[in-house]
């Protein structure tokens, strides 16, 4: 069984369990509390030593960090990635936009509130939101 190592509040999390309900795909859930520094465990490292979330393991015990990555290996054969080059480079492009435009500053907004740090740092809050 595929093993998910994520944190809740994270959107980069969020889109692949997002996936993996639209596929249909059983998993184990694992909660990585990264303000108690559960990513940054010699085990954890040991799997993805840039000690972020999320984090797949595979069904032969491959690890996959990076939500992008994770997307990209659990859509392979599936619709969510077209073969025409094309097509594919379409998901790549929507991919990039989202990772490059929309995950720093939505995705940031999202975070802090869900986290209770926008009023920790309002002023910091306000740039992203």
């Amino acid at each position: 069984m595929l093993t998910l190592h994520d944190y809740p509040g994270s959107a980069n999390c969020f889109k692949v369990r997002m996936l993996l309900s639209q596929l249909g795909r059983p998993y184990e859930r694992v909660h990585v509390d990264i303000f108690a520094g559960d990513s940054q465990t010699d085990a954890y490292l040991a799997l993805n030593p840039a000690g972020r979330t999320p984090l797949l393991v595979t069904e032969a015990g491959d690890p996959i960090p990076e939500s992008g990555a994770i997307l990209l290996y659990l859509a392979e054969g599936t619709p969510f990635l077209p073969d025409d080059p094309v097509d594919r480079a379409h998901v790549h492009a929507w991919m990039f936009f989202e990772q490059n435009l929309l995950e720093p500053n939505v995705g940031t907004a999202r975070f802090w509130r869900l986290t209770g740090r926008d009023a920790e740092r309002p002023e910091a809050f306000a740039r992203h939101y």
